[in-house]
């Protein structure tokens, strides 16, 4: 691990840290809000021509992994800490903004996934757009200099992209929105967030 000195980092990453969570605590409000008010279900092409599978150890416990993974390794490589989570905290906040507007109810044929610690962050009407499929592109992008995080971040992705839609947690809508939206999150955390992304890059 290689030491990052000086005031203006460790700013930063406090203040990236804050960011988060308050990022997480307007996605909880929101996606709890947006499954009180969720009204019906719609047709999907896709979902109507595929079936049905119980995915939910995949969907709960995969992502878990995944996560903790993704944290161990940010945690130990301290230099990208303020752009990762400063990052990640828009596209939690911009995914929350989203998923208070429309009041579209889970697809008919979802999967219920049982009461865990998954239930206090993943919500029935927190739909648009996929997370499972969107944070992994995302990450990929943020590293893309870097041949193997990009390659597992994006086969990461594919992969729930798969479970998502085999469990017919999301829409089709939901998951292959979640590239275009999170590339363009990505472009301007590069704006929001330049000076992050340049002390990322220089080290």
């Amino acid at each position: 691990m290689k030491k990052v000195k000086g005031r203006p980092y460790y700013i930063s990453a406090i203040l990236g840290f804050a960011f988060l969570c308050f990022s997480f605590l307007v996605a909880k409000l929101a996606g709890e809000y947006s499954s009180e008010v969720a009204g019906c279900s719609v047709n999907d092409l896709l979902l109507d021509h595929i079936p049905l599978m119980d995915v939910n150890a995949i969907h709960v416990y995969g992502a878990t992994l995944y996560w903790v993974l993704f944290f161990l390794y940010v945690i130990v490589q301290p230099k990208m800490i303020g752009c990762v989570s400063k990052t990640f905290s828009l596209f939690i906040l911009i995914r929350a903004f989203f998923n208070v507007l429309t009041h579209l109810g889970p697809p008919e044929t979802t999967l219920i996934v049982p009461d865990n610690i998954i239930n206090y962050y993943t919500f029935t009407g927190d739909l648009f757009f996929s997370g499972h499929v969107g944070a992994p592109f995302l990450a990929a992008l943020i590293f893309w200099d870097n041949k193997l995080l990009r390659l597992v971040n994006i086969i990461f992705s594919l992969f729930f992209l798969v479970i998502v839609l085999l469990g017919g947690i999301h829409y089709s809508i939901d998951v292959f929105s979640a590239y275009f939206i999170s590339y363009g999150i990505y472009r301007l955390s590069q704006i929001l967030f330049l000076k992050d992304y340049m002390f990322f890059k220089s080290l």
